[in-house]
């Protein structure tokens, strides 16, 4: 089934589904324009955007503009932020240079195990990691000829084990990816609950996991639980804060965590990914 819907507000897909938020969108091409599959809502889909248009392509049970709606964001206020950007010079270059890119509302328990698995890792490790999780142990995913597996539920990560996941190449990692899926499985601990916590109850919900440190709960609560004011501190964003905010080589990353919050405010998040993306891309 075809969709489409006008969207006139800043979007800017490339930088949105793939500047390190998400994993597993593809991008391909179909007459000269891009067109992205993914999975939302544990749907199979194709997105692009033509001029002001959002246009999909999708099965008959997917609602394609309250998910789409949902996971891109499009409701947050991108002129608003960008004019709160206005007085810093890094932040105001990075929102020209990346115009469009929005923080994502993915699936919290997806998102629990992707930042789990991207620790001391890279991106297309990551990617590679969750690809196999997902063809090998999620449900058969279809979109006419297209083919791709879901995210394994809590069950079904839990029946894997730590052996196979070791086998599978991801490492120390295993141990603990399985400790929470079963506490997840087993309903000791429900990751759609945190949306309804506040910013450091939820953070302290998230560190009580085995492998979930302060950089990875707030990756988390950034790109899936709704808390914007999240501020993740990895070696790019400390590189950039130190050189350019705070000087002091020996502050920590809590100290910077902080301070970004209280400088950057309410968008916190979003001053964190346009600093990371635009350092990022500007040494790959």
């Amino acid at each position: 089934m075809y969709s489409s819907f006008k969207y006139q507000n800043p979007l800017n897909l490339a930088h949105s589904l793939n500047s390190g938020q998400a994993f597993r969108w593809r991008i391909e091409k179909e007459s000269s324009q891009k067109w992205f599959n993914g999975i939302v809502d544990n749907e199979l889909i194709k997105i692009r955007r033509i001029s002001d248009e959002i246009q999909l392509i999708h099965n008959d049970n997917f609602s394609p503009i309250e998910s789409i709606f949902s996971y891109l964001r499009l409701d947050d206020d991108l002129e608003e932020i960008y004019q709160s950007f206005e007085n810093d010079n890094i932040l105001s270059n990075a929102s020209r240079n990346f115009s469009g890119m929005r923080i994502l509302r993915q699936d919290p328990w997806e998102t629990i195990i992707s930042f789990m698995l991207a620790t001391a890792s890279n991106i297309p490790r990551i990617q590679r990691h969750i690809e196999d999780l997902s063809e090998n142990f999620g449900n058969a995913l279809s979109l006419n000829d297209l083919e791709r597996g879901a995210f394994p539920t809590p069950v079904q990560l839990a029946n894997v084990g730590e052996e196979k996941l070791r086998q599978m190449g991801i490492g120390f990692r295993s141990k603990n990816i399985n400790i929470v899926a079963n506490l997840v499985a087993e309903k000791k601990f429900d990751p759609n609950k945190l949306r309804t916590l506040t910013y450091e109850n939820c953070l302290q919900s998230l560190i009580s996991l085995p492998g979930i440190g302060d950089k990875v709960a707030n990756c988390i609560m950034l790109f899936a639980i709704d808390k914007i004011e999240a501020f993740p501190v990895d070696v790019w964003i400390e590189r950039i804060i130190k050189e350019n905010y705070l000087p002091d080589p020996k502050v920590s990353k809590t100290v910077i965590r902080s301070w970004a919050q209280e400088n950057f405010g309410s968008y916190a998040g979003y001053a964190n990914h346009y600093l990371f993306h635009s350092t990022r891309t500007s040494e790959t």
